[in-house]
């Protein structure tokens, strides 16, 4: 079993906390829809930034899990095929030490993922070129754990009609705009199911990925990673 724990990207504890988890992000809709036994060419409609959160989430829950994974070796703490151990010392830690689990700690890490996935879901890039601290897609500021998935008649009676907003710009003189513009312009992307679900997986995949060649940067080659906090807190500043 050592040669093909090796040659995968996770462990299977890891892989096990990340199927785990990945069972609760789904919530509300149509219940045979989201159960896990639903067929999966079932299509389902997501709002784009909500589906790239959600990447996002499971990116950082990767991270946490290998991070956590590393944790337990350190403590000597011996971790089967499942994730019972992790989670029995995941109890033991305080929640601030967990919630610090789940940051990708290096800035060129993060950038770097956010990048890709800003990339992969078509969002828009940040407008301030000059601004390098910046993160490229700012809507990524905020991640998620739990997102809403529906059939796309039924999201889409929570959005405008498509190009509600332009026809709303041409009236803008209009004294009594439309009821209509209060509600947000729909954006939505369509996903079967079983698809959404492995790409999902890959998300956390990465986030496991990147806490090991984090991890392998500085200590095997001693490398100081410049911190992620750090130049968050330069962005919207001029550069150093």
């Amino acid at each position: 079993s050592s040669s093909s724990s090796s040659s995968s990207l996770v462990s299977a504890a890891v892989a096990d906390a990340v199927v785990s988890y990945l069972a609760s992000t789904f919530e509300g809709g149509d219940a045979a829809v989201m159960d896990a036994a639903a067929p999966p060419v079932t299509p389902l409609s997501v709002d784009r930034l909500q589906a790239a959160r959600l990447y996002c989430g499971l990116l950082e829950f990767g991270y946490f899990a290998a991070a956590l994974e590393a944790r337990c070796h350190a403590a000597g703490i011996e971790i089967g095929q499942d994730s019972s151990a992790m989670i029995a010392h995941a109890d033991s830690l305080p929640e601030e030490q967990l919630r610090q689990m789940c940051a990708v700690q290096s800035a060129d890490g993060w950038w770097g993922a956010v990048r890709h996935v800003g990339t992969v879901f078509g969002l828009a890039p940040n407008d301030d070129s000059f601004d390098s601290f910046g993160l490229p897609f700012p809507g990524l500021a905020v991640t998620i754990s739990q997102i809403q998935m529906e059939p796309a008649a039924n999201l889409l009676e929570h959005f405008n009609t498509p190009g509600t907003a332009a026809r709303l710009a041409g009236r803008s003189t209009d004294q009594n705009p439309p009821s209509e513009g209060s509600l947000p312009d729909a954006d939505l992307v369509s996903f079967e199911l079983g698809l959404f679900r492995r790409l999902l997986l890959e998300a956390a995949v990465y986030g496991a990925v990147l806490f090991r060649a984090e991890q392998h940067v500085e200590q095997q080659f001693g490398y100081k990673l410049a911190c992620r906090r750090e130049r968050e807190a330069h962005a919207g500043q001029p550069p150093l």
